[in-house]
C-alpha cells in the first residue's frame, strides 16, 4: 500500500521551464537552447556536461531568482488534488531547487502547509541521497513510496533506490525520453494523478 507521495517541484507542481530557461541565460550571460537547456534534467541536474554553464553557482541562482519565484501560481486544480492527497497521504516535495524559494512559492499559493517536509539544494544535491535520508527519517519502505517526476534524471535516480515513478510529460521532457527510465506510469497532467492512486489501492 502506498503510504508517502514525493514530488518534484519544478514542472510538476509549478510549469516553470520557461521561467527557468530564461533565467538560466540571463544569470549566466550565456544563449543556450531550450533543447540544451532540457538535456540537464537527463541525468543528475548537478552533473551535465553543458561546459556553457559548467561555473554557474546555484545558491547565487537560487537568490537571484528568489523574488519572481515565490510569485508563480500554481494551477488551480493542482492545489485542489494536493489538498485531497494530503488528507491520505504523506506528501513530500525532493527538489533541485532552492527550499527557501520552494517554500515561499507553496506559501504564496497556500499550499505549503500540506508537505511535511521539503528537500532541495541546501540538504544535497543527489537526489538518491534525498530518497535515503528521507526513508529513513520517517521510517518508510521503498515499497510504501511513488516519486511523481517530469524528468528522465530523477527516475533514474528512484530506480537507483527501488522507487516507483510517475512521470508527467511536460516542457521539460518528452514522453520518448521518460520512457526510457521505465517509469511504473506515463501521464500528460496532474489530474490523472488522483484517480490512477484511486484504483492502485484498491
Amino acid at each position: 500500500m502506498i503510504k508517502a507521495i514525493i514530488f518534484d517541484f519544478d514542472g510538476v507542481i509549478v510549469d516553470s521551464f520557461h521561467f527557468h530557461f530564461e533565467k538560466v541565460k540571463a544569470f549566466s550571460g550565456v544563449d543556450i537552447s531550450d533543447e540544451q537547456f532540457r538535456s540537464l534534467h537527463y541525468g543528475n541536474f548537478f552533473e551535465h556536461n553543458l561546459e556553457a554553464i559548467k561555473n554557474i553557482e546555484w545558491e547565487k541562482y537560487r537568490d537571484y531568482v528568489y523574488t519572481e519565484q515565490r510569485e508563480i501560481s500554481v494551477d488551480e486544480n493542482i492545489k485542489r488534488d494536493i489538498e485531497k492527497l494530503s488528507q491520505n497521504y504523506h506528501i513530500f516535495i525532493i527538489s533541485s531547487g532552492g527550499e527557501r524559494n520552494i517554500f515561499a512559492c507553496l506559501e504564496t499559493n497556500n499550499i505549503h502547509h500540506h508537505f511535511q517536509k521539503i528537500m532541495g539544494l541546501e540538504t544535497c544535491q543527489s537526489k538518491q541521497e534525498k530518497f535515503e535520508n528521507l526513508i529513513q527519517e520517517y521510517g518508510l519502505k521503498k515499497e510504501e513510496i511513488l516519486f511523481v517526476t517530469d524528468t528522465l534524471g530523477d527516475i533514474k535516480e528512484a530506480n537507483n533506490v527501488g522507487i516507483k515513478t510517475i512521470a508527467i510529460v511536460g516542457n521539460y521532457s518528452k514522453k520518448e525520453i521518460l520512457e526510457i527510465g521505465n517509469p511504473l506510469l506515463i501521464i500528460h497532467n496532474f489530474e490523472e494523478l488522483l484517480p490512477f492512486l484511486e484504483k492502485l489501492q484498491k
